[in-house]
């Protein structure tokens, strides 16, 4: 008597495709706001021109906080 060994390939093949399914479903829903990319990039654009300007490293603090706030910000109104 022969015994089949697709059987179980069948089903491995199954769960594999359902598994792959079901990821790909839910990386749809994590996918960013278009709107968010242009506000961050405003924000680091804001950052670079402080930091150029920056004369301690007080102020170089300060750059690096104002980015984090924008970037939140820009979280906040963009979910």
């Amino acid at each position: 008597m022969k015994v089949s060994h697709k059987a179980p390939i069948r089903i491995s093949l199954f769960w594999i495709w359902l598994l792959t399914g079901i990821l790909s479903l839910s990386c749809e829903t994590f996918r960013e706001n278009p709107e968010l990319g242009p506000c961050k990039r405003g924000c680091v654009e804001e950052q670079n021109i402080c930091m150029l300007q920056a004369t301690s490293s007080a102020e170089i603090d300060l750059c690096k906080e104002s980015l984090a706030k924008c970037i939140l910000r820009c979280e906040r109104e963009f979910p």
